[in-house]
């Protein structure tokens, strides 16, 4: 409470009020419009910030419609069709929610769940409104926990308002509302058959011909509220009981797209502007439910992406998990799907005594891709090493569950991470412990002239350049590169390729067989177990030696491309069909500080100047034609060299873990060869060729070629 002094109030009751509004009023009168009386304090700041009052869309605390709380029909007095509207456009709120907004203006538009009481009466209403409303928590409280959406992908703002609305334990309780209503809808499902009746079910407003739709709808609800328990757990057990849960929710969702009720939007128990005080004070944002047949769709894709991250279980190798999160990563799945695999990966969310899962990036992965006992590491460097990396491969894993854009930017921040990864890479390879732990494992790795590096060295290199091959790759699904760029971006793709195919033809030289026996201490006691080599999922010698000749073999192919792709561009640059960079303000030079000035900051892959880059591709005496006709030569190749792959790995054995994946990428380098080399031949014979079209040819084969190279 404010006190006032006895001066104070002397001071008011001495003050002689004036009733002025005479006065305003008559100066209202006056003004014409457009005009605004105003002291000089009044700026243009202060005039786009004020408020009008009574503006309904500026206005957030004018009563716009009737006040206190919103009256609804109960459910027991809704007749079998209105309940199912009501049921289905619950889901479309849902669905919209998980669109990009907000709570309080999708799901908790609806009055059952508002005031849960309203919805008792209808035990397939009643149970569905309260599994809404526990998925609604468990998704929230799965992307916070998962950490890897932003504000575009999702809305996790309530505006104040309490998830738990003062229900405790909202998931068992909606799982045992579930579990009644499954079990009466069946029995009165199986009464009405046997009676042959088609009229309402004893007890419950539900007509026979909507009986079989609510009973869809309730365990679609019951095995994706289960599902989404499990699924960010890391222990196998989980996530196979989590697939099983999707698999069945996917089974009843074609059900639910049969039974759909026809106008699901004018469903009772709606109102958009419940929670319009919540708000904050703008202009109120205007939202469109999804209709049925995109609901269906969204849940659809969405438990097709749950699937995915269940294939996580069979992954058992660090190349294996490298393979799987491209592979995810490019579906593009929404914020609730990476949420879930980031939880899943990094192992935090696992109970104390369970069993980890084989796909965590934890040390016996990576010692494995190294082939290092991790029960007895050579040295202490090398174990802080290891320590460093497997922080360094779960940050990245966590990067590969962002959104595309997020991706990209997060790469090249993370190229500190790698550079000090680095260093502790050299500490490992030049202590004495390691150099004779490599002579007693059968190591042989040659030391290079004036290069110190050594495996682990080699190794973080060859990871470093895969993350730094994906920034730059993703920058063409983006869309954020201009046609005159795509020389230098393709020079500096084949350079990373080469940086990669080197060093794992390094190691696979290098790198001891499977069947040598590695040194191990007398005194350990982890050294006298038997192996796990034959144990389901293990990354055994033989699969790393696999990985390691895919990887080269894969680089190798992806330089041919890249340099032809390389030649194509700097051809239409020196025939004039591309426009030459700007300036002064945007030359070559600062085009190529922006794209790679960052790598700057790392010792190896060894960062690349423009002054090598414009060496490397000085064309001033070479003639358009001729170009031309290199980059036709290198497509050529490069197909050659894809179709012999292609014929190898069909006659191979497949990959258990990932059967078509580097087939079908096979296929799309197969393709990119083919359109490119018919691309440049018909510019090559043309004699003339007009500039725009040959612009837009060139975007357009690189589109494709944006679209369908990813790194494996």
């Amino acid at each position: 409470m404010i006190q006032f002094s006895a001066q104070d109030k002397l001071a008011c009751e001495s003050c002689a009020w004036l009733d002025i509004e005479e006065l305003i009023q008559d100066a209202a009168e006056a003004l014409q419009e457009g005009e605004l009386v105003h002291d000089d304090h009044f700026s243009l700041y202060e005039a786009m910030s004020a408020v009008e009052i009574g503006d309904p869309k500026l206005d957030a605390g004018m009563c716009t419609g009737p006040s206190g709380v919103q009256e609804v029909r109960p459910a027991s007095s809704l007749s079998s069709s209105d309940a199912l509207a009501v049921a289905d456009r619950l889901f479309a709120a849902e669905a919209t929610w998980h669109q990009g907004n907000n709570l309080p203006q999708t799901v908790f538009t609806c009055l059952y769940i508002l005031q849960p009481r309203s919805a008792e009466g209808h035990i397939a209403l009643e149970a569905l409104c309260k599994a809404t409303h526990a998925t609604c928590i468990a998704v929230r409280d799965l992307v916070l926990a998962g950490n890897v959406c932003e504000d575009e992908d999702f809305a996790l703002h309530t505006f104040g308002m309490h998830m738990e609305m003062g229900l405790k334990d909202a998931d068992v309780s909606a799982l045992a509302a579930l579990t009644l209503a499954e079990e009466a809808l069946e029995a009165l499902l199986q009464r009405g058959r046997g009676k042959g009746s088609s009229g309402a079910a004893a007890g419950q407003a539900i007509l026979q011909e909507h009986m079989g739709a609510f009973l869809a709808r309730v365990r679609f609800r019951k095995a994706l509220l289960k599902g989404l328990q499990r699924v960010q757990k890391s222990t196998k057990q989980d996530q196979d009981f989590a697939r099983k849960q999707f698999a069945a929710a996917l089974q009843e969702l074609e059900r639910m797209r049969d039974s759909a009720h026809p106008r699901p939007q004018d469903a009772v128990g709606f109102c958009p502007d419940v929670n319009r005080r919540l708000m904050a004070p703008i202009p109120p944002r205007n939202i469109t439910f999804l209709t049925s047949q995109q609901t269906w769709d969204h849940y659809a894709k969405l438990l097709e992406h749950l699937l995915l991250v269940g294939d996580i279980v069979k992954v058992g190798s660090y190349g294996e998990l490298k393979a799987y999160l491209f592979a995810f990563s490019g579906r593009s799945c929404g914020g609730i799907p990476r949420s879930a695999l980031h939880l899943a990966v990094n192992g935090k969310t696992a109970r104390p005594g369970d069993p980890m899962g084989a796909w965590l990036p934890r040390k016996a992965m990576l010692c494995a891709a190294l082939r290092m006992p991790s029960s007895a590491l050579p040295s202490a460097d090398s174990a802080l090493f290891i320590d460093q990396a497997c922080l360094a491969v779960a940050g990245w894993c966590q990067d590969m569950c962002l959104n595309r854009a997020r991706q990209r930017r997060r790469h090249r921040r993370t190229v500190e991470d790698w550079a000090h990864l680095y260093d502790h890479a050299a500490n490992a390879d030049m202590s004495p412990e390691f150099q004779l732990w490599m002579a007693e494992s059968g190591w042989q790795w040659q030391m290079k002239e004036g290069d110190s590096q050594g495996p682990c060295g080699c190794w973080v290199e060859k990871e470093c350049a895969s993350m730094l091959l994906q920034h730059l790759q993703l920058g063409f699904e983006l869309d954020v590169y201009a046609p005159e760029e795509y020389c230098m971006l393709f020079w500096y793709c084949d350079f990373l390729h080469g940086v990669i195919e080197v060093n794992s033809r390094d190691l696979l030289k290098a790198m001891p067989s499977s069947s040598a026996k590695s040194p191990h201490t007398p005194n350990s006691k982890a050294a006298k177990k038997k192996p796990v080599t034959g144990k389901k999922n293990s990354p055994d010698g033989t699969s790393i030696e696999h990985a390691l000749h895919t990887e080269v073999q894969q680089a190798g192919v992806e330089r041919l491309v890249c340099q032809a792709q390389m030649r194509m561009a700097a051809a239409l640059l020196a025939g004039g069909q591309l426009r030459p960079f700007p300036a002064p303000f945007n030359s070559e030079a600062q085009r190529f500080e922006q794209r790679f000035g960052f790598v700057q900051r790392l010792q190896r892959p060894e960062p690349l100047a423009f002054d090598q880059y414009a060496r490397s591709v000085d064309i001033s005496t070479c003639t358009a034609d001729s170009i031309l006709q290199s980059a036709f030569e290198g497509f050529r190749e490069a197909r050659r060299v894809v179709t012999m792959l292609l014929q190898l790995r069909l006659a191979g054995p497949a990959d258990k873990a990932r059967p078509d994946q580097r087939s079908e990428h096979l296929q799309a380098l197969l393709r990119i060869c083919s359109q490119n080399t018919v691309a440049v031949k018909v510019l090559h014979d043309a004699a003339k060729v007009d500039a725009a079209e040959a612009a837009c040819g060139l975007c357009a084969i690189l589109a494709t070629l944006r679209d369908a190279v990813q790194p494996i």
